[in-house]
């Protein structure tokens, strides 16, 4: 619909503020569509607190045709909902940081076609590159597989995880290869 849309040249109603800012007049995103395919003003109805009650004004579509959208509305969110669910999330989200403390946003870039997963250090997000500062990025499959590794070895022997849950340097919770991917030396640049 989005495409048809689009071909038609069809943008949202734009007007002028008092002050001389256009507004609107742009073209119909997704999430506006669907807030239009859902507006029961068209079925000739007004909603009040969450309610729908017969408008004053007459319906532009009918009932099966209202009931067949929600229906594929309905069953696309279903399809879209379960896709989230089966794509592997980051993770570590909210559980990883870099050796100055900073918070390790998953991120990902794609490059011909392949997806490549990552965590990087928030100043490089928040900052950019520009400013020079030191800053971590790690591929998210090598840190996962350090980490599920780890928790596999520790579900093996129940034991070992009461005394690995207590508060403990990073550096002695893991090899020093582990240690190498979690937190590497970063390149120090030398002045030209």
């Amino acid at each position: 619909m989005k495409e048809e849309v689009e071909a038609r040249g069809s943008n949202s109603k734009s007007w002028t503020s008092a002050s001389g800012r256009v507004i609107g007049g742009k073209p119909f995103s997704r999430g506006a569509l669907y807030l239009i395919l859902q507006n029961r003003t068209y079925l000739g109805e007004i909603v009040h607190n969450g309610r729908s009650h017969p408008g004053e004004h007459p319906p532009i579509i009918d009932q099966p045709l209202w009931d067949t959208v929600q229906a594929q509305l309905a069953s696309k969110a279903a399809q879209r909902n379960s896709a989230t669910r089966i794509r592997q999330s980051s993770l570590l989200t909210g559980m990883l940081f870099d050796c100055s403390g900073n918070a390790m946003t998953p991120t990902h870039a794609i490059k011909k076609g392949t997806r490549y997963r990552y965590y990087v250090s928030r100043p490089l997000i928040t900052r950019g590159r520009s400013d020079g500062s030191a800053g971590l990025r790690l591929p998210a499959e090598e840190i996962e597989q350090v980490v599920t590794g780890r928790v596999r070895r520790w579900l093996l022997d129940p034991g070992s995880i009461y005394p690995v849950t207590q508060r403990i340097d990073l550096r002695l919770a893991v090899s020093d290869e582990e240690l190498a991917v979690l937190c590497p030396i970063p390149e120090r640049r030398h002045a030209a």
